[in-house]
């Protein structure tokens, strides 16, 4: 039997390839799909189909099966560093920190044998706090973050690790000197202003303010996006699918939906690849158009998207839904997502929001369990974790929720009340009284949550006056 030469596999490789990418441009993602598939059961080893299809499992959001081409690509070449410190990466984007670990741990021994790589290994090193920040093991994380802060002073991984670290010991006033003077040294850079944007509307409750900058942070993303781009943080946290929705969230609380509106279009002139037409459906569903948002999603749905893109739709949809009181139909949206992307953070946000809406408390406290697993700095999922169990009478996951919500952003004035109603129903009156006065100490405390703080502390005899 004749063998082929590589030069010919070469070729049948590249033919393949461009085949595969024509019927992506013609829409038809299953067939590129399965001509890839079938070609690298000839050329296993080929690293140009392992990428195509990796990327074809990405878009597709099939992420088991992407992780498995992942690993194969880092398999065959062992040697390659970058390709196990992305890997990594991709790993603790969903949440897989103790797998990403294994990968940092092997970049970082790899890379300490040549000190040409230097950047390189302080953002590994930067990368393995982040893990063990996320796993709760300060002590192994401090150890790496001094490791990263001695051999480079600007890496954004270890940045974000420092803010998490001053949050961990609840000295917020030093988190935000520290972000400021970043922004001092590093005005232009688009991920601090973001991360001081929403400093200040989450934790200082100040959204007007937090504005300008949010406006600075969109105004550079264009300039800098590519060269933060191998940041982890930027990738994940601060992409501009994140940002902008952010910011159009917060011009419509200010009470300036013109103004978000004009943002959206002025920052489509700049970024060129935002879906226009989903950031104006959020728009809609922020500003109660809520049927014009339904029409929209249903003629995006009708054309059969890919994945990816049915499951920002199917989302906006069940956003919509919820706001209108259609709980079933809200439901079904959302599980519709999660078909197309089972790892869609958002997504199962809206879910847990629609099962606390339709009094499936245990359900609702699962959905957050799993948020929590991937993010466990999130405070609003803590808070509504602490509601889910504060419905089902289990106090002390409740006050377990509550605490941490607290811990993590301890200007959240209703939580605050929240956690004094299960310190009550505990009988910790002394406890109780001191996170209603809390509470009560900021001017911002919803009215209702106001009535009850005042009434728990009517019941101990100490009632403000």
């Amino acid at each position: 039997m004749k063998m082929e030469s590589p030069q010919f596999a070469f070729f049948q490789v590249r033919v393949i390839l461009l085949k595969a990418r024509f019927y992506l441009i013609l829409g038809n993602l299953g067939m590129a799909k399965a001509l890839v598939q079938d070609a690298i059961t000839k050329f296993p080893n080929d690293l140009d189909l392992l990428f195509f299809i990796e990327e074809i499992y990405r878009d597709n959001a099939e992420w088991d099966a992407y992780f498995d081409i992942f690993k194969l690509v880092v398999a065959y070449r062992p040697n390659n560093i970058l390709f196990k410190l992305n890997f990594g990466k991709a790993l603790l984007f969903f949440g897989r920190c103790r797998e990403a670990i294994s990968y940092f741990l092997l970049c970082a021994d790899n890379l300490s044998t040549d000190e040409s790589y230097w950047i390189a290994l302080a953002n590994t090193h930067a990368l393995l706090a982040l893990c063990y920040s996320y796993l709760g093991l300060w002590d192994m994380a401090k150890t790496e973050l001094q490791a990263a802060e001695k051999r480079e002073l600007w890496d954004l991984d270890l940045m974000y690790c420092k803010l998490l670290f001053y949050v961990n010991e609840q000295n917020f006033d030093k988190a935000q000197d520290y972000l400021d003077e970043q922004i001092r040294k590093f005005p232009k850079v688009y991920v601090l202003n973001y991360w001081k944007a929403l400093y200040t509307q989450y934790y200082l409750h100040d959204t007007l303010n937090s504005l300008p900058y949010y406006q600075t942070a969109l105004g550079n993303i264009s300039r800098y996006k590519e060269r933060l781009s191998s940041y982890y943080v930027t990738n994940r946290y601060a992409d501009i699918g994140i940002i902008l929705p952010k910011a159009i969230e917060a011009y419509v609380m200010a009470n300036k939906p013109q103004k978000a509106r004009w943002l959206i279009y002025q920052t489509k002139l700049k970024v060129w690849h935002i879906d226009l037409q989903e950031m104006l459906i959020y728009f809609d569903i922020l500003t109660g158009n809520l049927e014009i948002a339904q029409k929209k999603c249903h003629a995006v749905l009708n054309r059969k998207p890919y994945p990816g893109i049915a499951a920002d739709y199917w989302m906006l949809l069940a956003l919509a839904q919820l706001k209108q009181g259609k709980l079933d139909d809200s439901f079904h949206s959302i599980h519709q997502a999660l078909e197309f992307d089972s790892e869609f953070d958002e997504a199962w946000n809206t879910l847990g929001l629609i099962q606390m809406q339709k009094n499936d408390w245990a359900s609702a406290a699962l959905t957050y369990q799993k948020i929590l697993a991937i993010d466990p700095f999130d405070f609003k999922s803590w808070k509504n974790k602490g509601d889910c169990h504060s419905q089902l009478g289990d106090m002390d996951l409740a006050k377990e929720a509550y605490e941490q919500a607290i811990r993590l952003n301890p200007f959240e004035a209703d939580t605050w009340v929240d956690l004094g109603q299960v310190y009550n129903n505990r009988g910790e009156h002394l406890l109780a009284e001191s996170a209603c006065k809390k509470g009560l100490g900021f001017s911002y405390l919803d009215q209702e949550k106001r009535l009850i703080a005042e009434n728990i502390l009517n019941s101990t005899g100490n009632a403000p006056r």
